[in-house]
């Protein structure tokens, strides 16, 4: 009977994760809907919204994906400060927003405020420690509703 009701929180939990549109890969959540609903999820959460630009073969843009993203501290800052969601440069999207961002070496990440307007930009690796620092440097409260 225990056991029924763990598997029944379980998917509920799962559910309801899938429900606001966010999707775990290698340990960090990304938003996993639209663009407009990203933006919408971010200004609802009050947090900042950071672009993930990405191309499929790149080998820094998998070694943050596998080594910084990973970090259990990075995960925990990020978690409370921003939403995420993940640009493959590859979809018609991605190209889309590649170029109303400007974003022309990858890995990139783009940290946005409201109404979507680039704040700041990060293009390559970094350590986890060393993002952490400098996303610090621009934290920023989002407006409010």
């Amino acid at each position: 009977m225990r056991t029924h009701q763990l598997f029944l929180l379980i998917l509920l939990f799962v559910s309801a994760g899938v429900s606001r549109g966010l999707a775990q890969t290698s340990g960090q959540v990304f938003f996993a809907g639209s663009y407009d609903d990203f933006l919408r999820e971010a200004k609802k959460q009050n947090k900042v919204a950071l672009l993930d630009f990405r191309v499929e073969r790149c080998s820094s843009c998998q070694k943050l994906e596998k080594e910084t993203f990973q970090d259990p501290e990075l995960q925990k800052f990020l978690d409370r400060n921003y939403l995420i969601r993940k640009i493959e440069l590859n979809s018609s999207e991605g190209k889309l927003l590649a170029d109303k961002y400007r974003v022309d070496e990858f890995p990139a990440l783009v940290l946005l405020d409201f109404p979507s307007r680039s704040v700041r930009k990060l293009n390559g690796f970094y350590q986890p420690d060393y993002l952490k620092k400098e996303l610090e440097k621009f934290r920023w409260q989002p407006m409010s509703k």
